[in-house]
């Protein structure tokens, strides 16, 4: 284009658009237009809903037929020129480019085509065509002069009911979303949340999701396979997993995570991989609720667990994940087994070889040193978690879950598991603040807690100190 300044991409592909979309919807034949399945959603009540089927157009078959003439345009020849103008462009043109896991053949024919694609459609549905077309243009440019990508990973947070809660940011890079029509349709494509009832098209979902966002570096190949890196997603996943290991030491109720949408990038759109997907323990609706008075307590539990001393008490982080694991169990057994194992690790974290004999009543006595709970005395405590160690080793050994006798009162595994989740929930929160408190790794002086309750039956204040 020699004596003239050259036009912008966006405003080159605007003016293919609209010199194509004339040549492409005169003389449509039959055939040449594709009817998508696609949906339209509606909210009928908070938390619910309804998918009505509809039809997308696509114009790829009517834009394939007329490629030569479409190609021929001065217009689109000018929009070829611009990409090849820019150095950093035109090396991708033909190239696997993507992410470290993901990487797709930027094709510089397609790349302006689905713009002209885009636009059609908008028209056919009575939208802006010209706005349509920006919009993609736009992506695409965004994509062409990336040199990292941040994917985002949508996480519906299945039993949360709280339609008056708005966004919770717990980090930058990790927030609780509510659930909005906009956002049903990847999470229902994606499988991460399903009808209520197979062949009814109505979804009853939670109020929130979480959102999290983890930074990725643009890869540009020729093809060669490039070495396989660590998995980038790891830290994101785990930001979640401990989000949902927070909200379940914060209060009882049903929480968890329905499955993990990798919204990732691409030049012809966004796409999406799924992740971790699982089925919901039912009924999980609307069985986990939060207030605002509730929530500067969910964000001090994610900044204790996340304190050099908590972290530095790696004891201390297993006993809260295994606490959390139990919220993914649907059975009794592997419920109570994941409780106790979380109580070895809170209060056994020094048993050495030489001094693992009578390792229950030892963790019982120290759960009952440990545990301030004015509904129980230091005995009854006692006696309960001894029991609960019998009934897991039961367990682990091929035996049933069967109730047992306390004090005279018959328990039954299902209350077990309520009463121990109720009083680990009270330690590991008091072991977190404490262990938040410094930046060494936190031991408690179990034989100086003992003497002291034994001097002074009243005093519920632990001795503790760095190691």
């Amino acid at each position: 284009m020699t004596g003239e300044s050259r036009p912008s991409f966006l405003d080159a592909v605007l003016r293919y658009v609209t010199a194509a979309m004339p040549i492409v919807s005169a003389n449509l034949r039959q055939g040449e237009l594709i009817g998508l399945p696609a949906a339209r959603w509606k909210e009928s009540g908070p938390g619910y809903f309804q998918r009505e089927e509809a039809v997308d157009l696509s114009w790829a078959v009517a834009i394939g037929k007329r490629t030569d003439e479409l190609h021929a345009l001065p217009e689109y020849q000018e929009a070829i020129e611009v990409i090849e103008a820019n150095e950093d462009w035109r090396s991708q043109i033909g190239k696997l480019v993507g992410t470290p896991t993901t990487q797709t053949r930027v094709d510089a024919a397609w790349l302006i085509d689905a713009c002209l694609g885009v636009a059609l459609s908008a028209n056919a549905a009575g939208k802006d065509a010209i706005e349509a077309a920006r919009g993609r243009a736009q992506e695409s440019q965004r994509y062409l002069d990336a040199r990292e990508f941040i994917v985002e990973i949508f996480a519906p947070l299945l039993g949360f009911h709280a339609p008056e809660l708005g966004r919770i940011e717990v980090t930058s890079e990790l927030a609780i979303e509510p659930i909005g029509v906009n956002d049903m349709e990847r999470l229902y494509s994606a499988g991460a949340l399903l009808p209520t009832m197979p062949m009814v098209p109505f979804v009853s979902a939670p109020s929130h999701m979480v959102l999290a966002t983890y930074v990725v570096p643009k890869i540009v190949n020729e093809g060669d396979k490039p070495p396989t890196p660590a998995d980038p997603s790891r830290p994101a996943a785990s930001a979640i997993e401990e989000l949902l290991t927070c909200m379940r030491l914060l209060k009882p109720g049903h929480v968890e995570i329905g499955g993990q949408v990798h919204m990732m990038p691409s030049y012809l759109g966004r796409a999406f991989q799924r992740s971790h997907l699982g089925i919901a323990h039912w009924p999980f609706h609307q069985s986990y609720t939060l207030g605002t008075p509730e929530l500067d307590g969910l964000v001090e539990l994610w900044r204790q667990l996340h304190s050099a001393g908590v972290m530095n008490t790696r004891n201390l982080t297993l006993a809260a994940r295994r606490f959390a694991y139990k919220g993914e169990c649907a059975r009794v057994d592997d419920q109570l087994v994941d409780l106790i194992v979380a109580a070895e690790a809170l209060f056994l974290a020094d048993a050495d070889e030489e001094s693992r004999g009578e390792l229950g009543f030892r963790m019982s006595l120290r759960a009952a040193l440990f545990i301030d709970d004015e509904s129980r005395d230091l005995r009854s405590t006692c006696r309960l978690f001894m029991a609960a160690y019998r009934m897991r080793s039961r367990l682990v050994h091929g035996g049933d879950a069967k109730d047992v006798e306390v004090a005279g009162v018959v328990i039954t595994p299902e209350q077990m598991v309520d009463a121990i989740d109720g009083l680990l929930r009270v330690a590991l929160k008091r072991a977190l603040r404490q262990a938040s408190q410094g930046t060494r790794r936190l031991a408690v002086d179990w034989d100086g807690l003992l003497f002291e309750r034994l001097e002074h039956p009243d005093s519920g204040t632990p001795l503790v100190g760095g190691a």
